[in-house]
């Protein structure tokens, strides 16, 4: 073959090997939040570096991930907005939040860095309801992943409470399923890093998450065990799977 050929041959082994490169990436699209520079809560030390190490692993997985951290109300809005953008076409779209979380009326919430949380009146202004930060999901991805390592505990003071949420907390799933794993169980609070420590439920996942060939399910079932070992059960993660039968892994078959 002559050399001018073969380089023209190769020129276009390449281009098209970047071009599925490319097509894996957008098939797989990530929002990694992690809140820990609170402004008018208790600060958090392992937030932060929880997301970066959980976005970094899911580039190393062929993710495209947007990645937000110490994020106030308005960069939050802008952070979901990008990502439901981004999912329109994809196969997986998976969510990670790590910072201040807590249940109230049976409804989740994420709290910015600039939330204060007097009260209940003012939660749905400050906050977000988790159901409602994932819902676009029903409408792009073929399967959902979210990861909501937080408390779901109500630490706000008796008030008038936001009315009770019917929808059980889940969102109507997409077309090949979701899966919603919570650091911890309904009305519990979960653990976070100390100094440059993970929390449990984000070390444990970082532990088993890029294993060939795991299914989401069974991932879950191994964090779970790994959190009850370290926390000698004061933290039981919790999930709830709407998977329409369709075997998913986050680092691939």
């Amino acid at each position: 073959m002559r050399p001018r050929r073969f380089m023209r041959l190769l020129l276009i082994l390449l281009a098209a090997s970047m071009l599925v490169t490319r097509a894996h990436a957008d098939g797989r699209v990530a929002l990694v939040i992690g809140n820990s520079a609170y402004q008018r809560l208790p600060v958090l030390d392992s937030p932060r570096n929880d997301a970066l190490a959980v976005a970094a692993k899911l580039e190393r997985l062929g993710y495209t991930v947007i990645t937000g951290v110490d994020l106030d109300r308005t960069a939050t809005e802008a952070k979901l907005q990008q990502f439901w953008q981004a999912i329109a076409n994809a196969d997986i779209a998976l969510f990670y939040y790590a910072g201040h979380g807590l249940q109230v009326s049976g409804r989740d919430y994420l709290v910015p860095i600039d939330a204060a949380l007097t009260d209940a009146k003012t939660l749905d202004r400050e906050a977000f309801d988790l159901t409602g930060a994932i819902s676009p999901m029903e409408y792009g991805p073929h399967v959902g992943l979210v990861f909501f390592d937080a408390s779901r505990d109500n630490p706000l003071p008796p008030d008038v409470e936001p009315p009770a949420d019917d929808s059980d907390g889940v969102t109507d799933t997409p077309p090949g399923g979701l899966v919603i794993a919570h650091a911890t169980a309904p009305g519990r609070a979960a653990l976070h890093g100390q100094g440059d420590a993970h929390s449990p439920f984000t070390a444990a996942l970082l532990q088993y998450m890029d294993t060939p060939g795991l299914r989401v399910q069974d991932l879950l079932s191994q964090v779970r065990a790994a959190v009850m070992k370290a926390t000698a059960a004061r933290e039981i993660p919790w999930d709830t799977s709407f998977m329409l039968g369709r075997d998913v892994f986050l680092a691939g078959p």
